[in-house]
């Protein structure tokens, strides 16, 4: 699962040992501490942010599938504005913005699969 928040994007995998945890993936280290940040002031909970070097995710924590619903239900919750990448850009800055943004337009191509309906 790709999750883009106003503070980063995460890829949420099942660990492969243990059904009850999810690895939740980041590209950039920021990201994965203030979603850390975020699971400690809300949850009492500050896992470590593992690097793993050369890989697609290089940065990872570990946690349990509950603690990343009770995150999610969170940032849904949180959601006060009537524009996302301009709130990202308030947030997060105009550079992150605007990778946001192509990925908006790249997922536009997802029109032409399902053709003009």
């Amino acid at each position: 699962m790709w999750i883009i928040t106003q503070t980063g994007f995460l890829s949420a995998v099942q660990a492969t040992d243990d059904p009850t945890t999810v690895v939740v993936r980041a590209r950039v280290r920021g990201d994965l501490t203030a979603l850390r940040d975020t699971f400690g002031d809300q949850f009492g909970y500050k896992p470590d942010v593992i690097a793993y070097g050369f890989s697609d995710y290089p940065y990872r924590v570990l946690v349990s599938r509950e603690v990343l619903t009770r995150f999610l239900a969170e940032q849904v919750q949180q959601i006060n504005y009537g524009n996302f990448k301009g709130r990202v850009a308030q947030v997060s800055g105009r550079e992150r913005m605007g990778v946001y943004h192509q990925v908006w337009a790249d997922l536009m191509d997802l029109e032409q699969l399902e053709g003009a309906e």
